[in-house]
């Protein structure tokens, strides 16, 4: 039998000791046993064979990553260059450069050349006389600066591939600083093109920019890497006709230094796939000296093995103690205690999941040793899982929305099978964003805590309390003999314990050192035997919280059956609304704002959707769904992005046109707002002081410090605030003084009944009187027809919206209407004629 090798001495002493033992071992296991010397020649046939597999299947991934590289980087390279191209052919093809460049106007480099926000990122444009020479350079360094040398040297050499009015070509150039640009040159002429070219335009702008991230950046800084023409450039009078690159050029239309086209220089594949073989040769004979130190690792171990099975039972107790005290632990935590037979066969059920019916049979004729690791093994794989699962809430520590969900669904099944019924109460905190957003997350976080001790405080022992998901909160209570009980005194009891739930949230707490007003509202839901159905019982308790929000008498309410199909109907049409929020399912129709002229100032936005089963919805129903079930800050964001992607093309074409926003009350009260807006209009390439804001008196009736903090900011960007259906509410002439709009839209009720209602033709007078002693501007809304035109003119009224002019038209229908009919009495007819008839009648009111 082999010995311990001796502790002590030097590593080199223990490791000939170990050999020595490891031989004695082998002599031993193959006395009188001839060498496998065919197993061994099979076995080294078999790894050359996968060896050689493998080096073909690496060497292809190599030129398969190359592909793919080469695809997405000359993807990212071809959109850069596309985009700088319609830019391009937008200024060297407008009849105001063009004159420009030929010296008869020249206000237009400081009114549209210097305040063009194209330079923000680092682009520039180059001028060029019609010979080739240089004539000017601009960019946010001003103009003619020495580090555009570079990049005029090589624009200027491919501008001999200019031959036409409507020839472009694209250009990587590099700059002073040795830094990539990217751009497009073509022939100044003008809208038409049909002048004579009076000489060249390049906009050029650096492709790798560090905003863009390393998504971006990284295929363009490989492919740059790979363009030997860049620093090597060959000039075109140097390469004969025919003659190819190295490899094949990366575009049929782009070219670097000295006009040379570029290509790609021949990648090798070899070297790095040498470096890989060697490397496998390297893991292949550390793979042979690994198996043979596994066998002797195995054949020492023998002797080990005695010593191993005497520690395995105390190794085994230790653990399953541990493990138990820690499910006692996680047990009090989720508000279990000590567990009665329902307990015990719930955990047991969690113990033994997935095993077959023999496994408790199997399991009791094993060793003892066997017992306890199987029973160890399966007690901390259960404790595994509920970390995994996550089952308590980490703030408030109590069971979280999934735990929650699984635990009533239980309920509902055992309730069901013994005909009892139990009750579900849904609590929210009020005005809970706001909290939040006022005072910060510590104060909101502090909230929470408290409204789950006080509610934990005030439930029983065997009703379930678990934190349904933000300011929400669910609690399951099990009526036992009471549900036997009738509706009334049933009733009677549950609103006596939501009272209780209620009554320590009546006036200011303190939190964090903040006197802070927190209220909650409960909804109540009964839930009969037949009603086995979760996500039923969630909802009408979620509805009746809702009713409980809007009573301004009690902080109470209860689902009531007569009205459920309703409410039902309503809560599926907001899962709808869900999904085509997901996938974008919405239109933005726009309906333009005319002065008394016929042009047109502006474009209000309107959203429009259309259900793929129940057809078009009303805007006023979907966004009280939005509103109702806290979705108006997602449909509100999805809104402002499609409204800057279909403005865009008009803002480019009319440079004095607005959009027209409108903002619900949740959105203005969000502090990330102003944030957005400037991301957003960055992207569409949009300033600010092209942007209307519209909001309601209901929107700024409570002016919170971030409702206040976003009209601030939003004023000093040069955004205009318009006061929407000014004359409606209570408090309109007040909220002029404190909200001080730039523009108030009178409300179409008012416009459409100036003929038949004397009272709204002198409302209309007043506004109009008023507004203009405060300078602001005021649109009508809602005028119908040419008489109700007169009328406001006359009044003194200058601009107009209405389905005189024209309905929301999407887009496309907006391009064909733009130019519109003849202007009559110096106001534009409307698509709408003197009978009503709607030339559009695609469009959407």
């Amino acid at each position: 039998m082999l010995r311990s090798p001796r502790r002590g001495g030097t590593p080199l002493a223990a490791l000939i000791g170990f050999l020595r033992a490891w031989h004695k071992e082998e002599r031993r296991s193959l006395r009188g046993q001839p060498l496998p010397w065919r197993r061994l020649a099979t076995g080294a046939l078999v790894l050359t064979s996968l060896w050689a597999v493998d080096g073909w299947i690496r060497m292809d991934a190599l030129r398969a990553d190359y592909a793919a590289k080469l695809q997405e980087s000359k993807a990212i390279l071809k959109a850069s260059a596309d985009g700088i191209e319609r830019v391009t052919f937008d200024w060297a093809k407008w009849n105001s450069l063009y004159v420009w460049y030929g010296g008869t106007k020249p206000g237009f480099a400081a009114t549209d050349l210097e305040a063009t926000p194209l330079f923000d990122g680092g682009a520039l444009f180059l001028f060029f006389e019609t010979d080739g020479r240089p004539r000017l350079s601009f960019s946010r360094r001003g103009y003619n600066h020495p580090t555009d040398q570079a990049l005029m040297a090589c624009t200027q050499s491919n501008l001999g591939r200019l031959r036409f009015l409507k020839d472009s070509i694209q250009l990587i150039c590099l700059g002073a600083a040795g830094q990539p640009y990217v751009g497009v040159a073509t022939l100044i002429t003008n809208s038409v093109a049909t002048a004579p070219p009076r000489g060249s335009l390049a906009m050029l702008e650096p492709l790798i920019k560090p905003a863009f991230g390393p998504a971006y950046n990284e295929p363009l800084h490989w492919l740059v890497r790979r363009i030997p023409q860049l620093r090597s450039p060959q000039p075109a009078a140097q390469r004969r006709v025919g003659q190819s690159p190295d490899a094949p050029l990366l575009a049929p239309n782009l070219y670097g230094p000295q006009g040379t086209p570029l290509g790609l220089a021949a990648e090798m594949f070899q070297l790095p796939w040498l470096r890989q073989w060697l490397k496998d040769l390297l893991i292949g004979l550390a793979f042979g000296a690994g198996l043979l130190g596994v066998r002797a690792v195995m054949l020492m171990e023998r002797r080990r093995q005695l010593l191993i099975r005497r520690r395995i039972e105390q190794r085994s107790e230790r653990r399953f103690r541990q493990a138990s005290r820690e499910l006692d632990q996680l047990l009090m935590r989720m508000g279990m205690g000590s567990l009665g037979p329902e307990g015990e066969e719930g955990v047991m059920a969690r113990l033994i999941e997935g095993e077959s019916a023999q496994a408790p049979l199997l399991l009791a004729q094993a060793p003892l040793e066997q017992k306890l690791e199987r029973l160890t093994s399966r007690l901390q794989g259960f404790l595994e899982r509920a970390r995994n699962l996550a089952l308590l809430d980490p703030l408030t520590q109590l069971p979280n929305r999934r735990y929650f969900i699984e635990q009533m669904q239980r309920q509902l099944e055992r309730c069901s099978g013994r005909q009892q019924r139990l009750a579900i109460m849904f609590v929210d905190v009020d005005k809970f964003k706001s909290i939040n957003d006022t005072y910060g997350h510590a104060v909101g976080d502090a909230a929470l805590v408290m409204v789950a001790d006080q509610l934990r405080k005030n439930t029983r022992d065997q009703d379930f309390l678990g934190r349904y998901g933000g300011d929400e909160f669910a609690i399951l209570i099990e009526l036992g003999s009471e549900g036997e009980a009738s509706d009334s005194t049933l009733r009677t009891t549950l609103l006596d314990f939501a009272r209780r739930l209620a009554s320590p949230f009546h006036g200011a707490v303190e939190l964090e050192g903040i006197q802070v007003e927190l209220t909650i509202s409960v909804g109540v839901a009964l839930i009969d035997p037949s009603d086995a159905d979760g996500q039923v019982a969630m909802r009408r308790s979620d509805i009746a919280m809702y009713r409980a929000k809007q009573d301004s008498d009690s902080p109470i309410a209860f689902f009531d059956g007569k009205d459920s199909d309703g409410h039902l109907d309503s809560y599926n049409l907001y899962g709808d609304l869900r999904q085509a929020i997901r996938n974008n399912a919405f239109q933005v129709m726009f309906q333009p704002i005319l002065d008394s002229n016929g042009q047109v100032q502006a474009l209000e936005a309107l959203a429009r959707w259309t259900h793929p089963e129940k057809g078009p919805v009303a805007p006023n129903v979907f966004f009280d769904l939005a509103e109702r079930y806290r979705q108006m800050n997602s449909l509100t964001d999805l809104l402002i992005q499609l409204s800057l992607k279909n403005f865009q093309e008009w803002a480019n074409t009319y440079r004095d046109l607005r959009l027209s926003l409108n903002l619900p009350p949740s959105k203005l009260a969000d502090p990330q707002l102003v944030e957005q807006l400037d991301r957003e209009l960055h992207a569409h390439g949009l300033p600010a002081q092209r942007l209307t804001i519209e909001v309601t008196e209901q929107s700024v009736m409570q002016t919170t410090a971030v409702v206040k903090a976003n009209l601030r900011q939003l004023r000093d960007r040069g955004v205009l605030i318009s006061l929407d259906d000014f004359g409606t509410g209570y408090s309109s002439l007040s909220l002029l003084g404190q909200l001080q709009p730039d523009e108030v839209k009178i409300d179409r009720s008012f416009v459409m009944g100036m003929d038949a209602d004397p009272y709204a033709r002198q409302i209309v007078t007043l506004v109009v009187d008023m507004a203009r002693r405060m300078g602001l501007r005021v649109v009508a809304e809602g005028v119908e027809d040419q008489r109700a035109l007169e009328q406001l003119h006359d009044l003194g009224v200058r601009y107009f919206q209405g389905f005189h002019f024209s309905r929301p038209l999407p887009s496309d229908q907006l391009q064909q209407w733009w130019p519109g009919p003849a202007i009559t009495n110096g106001f534009r007819a409307g698509a709408i004629g003197e009978n009503g008839s709607d030339r559009f009648s695609a469009g959407v009111p």
